[in-house]
């Protein structure tokens, strides 16, 4: 492949060496939203966002539910991450005369606890990440 033809193709439309078409780039977007919004919304919480923190967690929850099989060992840090969230929100629009903030009203050791189930997930996403990739590399031994 010259130099020129090089330039005017993108990295997906490119052959491999091994002339095997590349791999599609939906897992690869799936992975990077889940692991953005577990840390978006452990970052969000801790930095005093809580109710912003909250549409990272839906878009969480609904990725690593829709995501199938891959997504499993995600699954139980999500939904505790959302039922953790979930209360504190209830709890806040129940009170009698509310603060204007859910962060104001928000426990410090629930908020701790909601970052730590952020992260929790992030980290869970990071290791289920690699060992696809692993797993996938295993199955394709000619490549690199």
């Amino acid at each position: 492949m010259t130099r020129a033809t090089r330039a005017s193709t993108t990295r997906a439309t490119r052959p491999t060496p091994t002339g095997r078409p590349r791999p599609a780039t939906a897992p690869r977007t799936a992975a990077r939203i889940v692991v953005v919004s577990a840390w978006a919304s452990a970052g969000l919480v801790a930095t005093g966002w809580a109710l912003v923190g909250t549409a990272p967690m839906v878009v969480l929850l609904v990725a690593t539910v829709a995501g199938g099989r891959r997504w499993r060992p995600v699954l139980p840090w999500a939904v505790a991450l959302a039922a953790s969230q979930a209360t504190a929100i209830a709890l806040w629009a129940l009170r009698e005369d509310p603060p204007p903030s859910l962060t104001k009203d928000l426990d410090p050791v629930h908020a701790v606890v909601t970052v730590a189930l952020a992260v929790g997930a992030a980290v869970a996403a990071h290791v289920t990440i690699r060992r696809t990739r692993a797993r996938d590399r295993a199955r394709t031994p000619g490549q690199r």
